[in-house]
């Protein structure tokens, strides 16, 4: 499968996520990501991904080679829909991130284990953060989880600051 004309892509698709990326494409679903809204140097991007992420538990339970592959492929997805949404690598200094999880059923979840690491880790990969250290991420990430939805699903929304070069 080709990736449509007009998409950047510079990440490697998976295959686990290439169907949802031609549909997204395809039906015009995906936003731009960035909110038009300046204030000062304080920016705000809102960021939809059409997946959640596994559970620390669940990501401890793997062996080191599955865990591995787990987190390369999570963060080249992200990758990938950073490109689409076509947000700014700005490499803020300074950042507030709420994150969302839209989950189809309904079990029982312990919050404290979607804790977002990998997906901060994406982030400081993709060029959004400068590094998730505490001097920039300079409160916990917010997390809720939301159940049952129509579909799985990720929104970010990133409060920060950046210093233009």
């Amino acid at each position: 499968m080709m990736v449509p004309a007009g998409v950047p892509v510079t990440v490697p698709v998976t295959v686990e996520h290439q169907d949802k990326v031609y549909k997204l494409v395809e039906k015009r679903k995906f936003t731009k990501g960035l909110i038009n809204r300046m204030e000062g140097k304080e920016t705000i991007f809102k960021i939809k991904l059409p997946f959640t992420y596994l559970s620390i538990n669940k990501i401890l339970s793997m062996n080191w080679h599955e865990r591995a592959k787990w987190v390369k492929k999570y963060k080249q997805d992200v990758g990938l829909f950073l490109n689409i949404q076509k947000i700014p690598r700005l490499r803020l200094t300074s950042a507030l991130i709420k994150v969302d999880l839209y989950f189809k059923t309904n079990p029982r979840r312990d919050l404290g284990n979607y804790e977002p690491k990998f997906l901060t880790d994406a982030l400081v990969d993709s060029g959004i953060l400068k590094d998730d250290n505490s001097k920039i991420l300079t409160k916990r990430t917010e997390v809720e989880i939301f159940y049952p939805s129509d579909e799985e699903k990720t929104e970010i929304t990133i409060r920060g600051l950046y210093e233009k070069n």
